[in-house]
């Protein structure tokens, strides 16, 4: 047999790999209790991910699944369908969850999909959209620590005010009187204003309640200070 030289221009071209997502379909039929292999468009790439909710075809019909797997196939042995769309804007499925569903279903004579339809809320539109973020948040400039704070004093003292001026939640224990503790508090409390958040203080006894608002306005006339009582 003799090989032939191929024209020019119309050499086969090599597969190309495909992004393939296991997806357990939400249909309770023992026979199709697995997951699917459906291919993933360069559209839905970054969405597509462990845990989401996918809307997917099967049999001709339109369904919900859930995302437990996604890897890169070099040479696809066959053509898949794609995913249609990307329904929960966060995981709502974990590692953990999903072993655990099918232990309970292989326990109970049960579908995977059956439990985890009862295991898992319902999905809730705007109680999703209120926790996630639209936009990254802006990164916060590092606060300048005044060379006359008496936190200049303390191991640490520095950093813990730049952490709180960037928005960060160090925690702390220290020990101080009066007026170094005032003076203290009220650059912490500055501090934490400036990445824009509020501050909450608890003090023991309605004499404390009263000194500290009075200080703290005093200090920072600009802030809104409210006391509560109870």
């Amino acid at each position: 047999m003799v090989d032939q030289d191929v024209l020019p221009g119309f050499e086969p071209q090599p597969p190309q790999a495909v992004e393939v997502a296991h997806v357990l379909v939400d249909i309770d039929l023992p026979h199709l209790d697995y997951p699917l292999d459906y291919s993933v468009p360069s559209s839905l790439s970054d969405s597509v991910e462990y845990g989401r909710v996918v809307k997917v075809r099967l049999s001709g019909r339109q369904y919900s699944g859930w995302v437990v797997g996604r890897e890169t196939v070099s040479v696809p042995t066959r053509k898949l369908n794609p995913i249609l769309s990307v329904v929960s804007q966060r995981p709502i499925l974990t590692p953990t969850i999903y072993d655990l569903a099918k232990h309970i279903a292989h326990r109970h004579v049960a579908t995977t999909s059956q439990t985890l339809s009862l295991a898992l809320p319902p999905r809730h539109a705007a109680t999703e959209k209120r926790f996630s973020p639209q936009k990254p948040p802006k990164p916060m400039a590092v606060m300048a620590v005044p060379e006359e704070s008496l936190w200049q004093s303390h191991s640490g003292g520095r950093a813990l005010l730049q952490h709180l001026g960037s928005g960060q939640t160090p925690k702390a224990v220290w020990t101080a009187l009066p007026p170094t503790r005032d003076a203290q508090l009220c650059d912490a409390i500055q501090a934490t204003l400036a990445s824009q958040r509020r501050v909450l203080m608890i003090v023991p006894t309605h004499h404390d309640v009263t000194y500290f608002a009075d200080l703290v306005a005093s200090v920072l006339p600009t802030i809104t200070v409210g006391t509560s009582s109870s």
